[in-house]
């Protein structure tokens, strides 16, 4: 079972594109371990909207869980959201997606996913959001609370042999092995800095 670390969102910036209400619905609020502040958006945006997460310079996390609390109303909640990674926050890859149900309100959902990349910049876009009885694409988008962790599991040991080199390596060094040919496309046998041939 995988193992996830604690919400890294805290400690960065957090952005909106629309604050029409200032601070009475701004975006830290999505990320102040307050579920009884919200984070929300106008009303009448039929574009999609997105609240944006910067966890400084020199910071990168890899995101393999996110954790939402609902906020819901009669004309705010969130639907269909997409998660965007960066690291220039112009250029954005997406990592994940969701869809909500009409669930309580303060109520958590969670998704877990794969994904390798480490990222400074944390995108999420809402495209609908969920007033009891009908999906619209016009009202209020937000949450109460947004959280993203990190897959902390240990690597998963392998025990088949391998024979770069003329030699047999198992578990770890065979991980080992496999990561720097997967990261770095290098070709096996690969020179250590200290001269030894994997």
């Amino acid at each position: 079972m995988a193992e996830y670390g604690e919400d890294f969102l805290t400690g960065g910036t957090a952005t909106t594109s629309d604050d029409i209400y200032g601070d009475a619905f701004k975006a830290s609020n999505g990320c102040d371990d307050n579920t009884a502040t919200l984070y929300m958006t106008g009303l009448n945006k039929a574009e999609d909207q997105w609240w944006k997460y910067d966890l400084g310079a020199g910071i990168t996390k890899t995101a393999n869980r996110i954790r939402i609390c609902i906020f819901n109303d009669s004309n705010a909640s969130i639907k269909e959201w997409n998660l965007y990674g960066s690291n220039n926050d112009s250029e954005y890859a997406e990592i994940t997606s969701g869809s909500e149900a009409n669930v309580a309100d303060n109520a958590w959902v969670q998704h877990d996913f794969e994904n390798t990349e480490a990222y400074r910049y944390f995108k999420i876009i809402m495209h609908y959001n969920y007033p009891p009885g009908s999906w619209r694409p016009d009202a209020f988008r937000g949450f109460r609370e947004i959280e993203l962790r990190e897959d902390i599991s240990a690597p998963t040991e392998i025990t088949e042999n391998i024979k770069p080199n003329k030699k047999s390596y198992t578990g770890y060094n065979c991980f080992i092995q496999q990561y720097i040919k997967n990261k770095f496309n290098n070709t096996l046998p690969y020179k250590l800095p200290d001269g030894t041939l994997w």
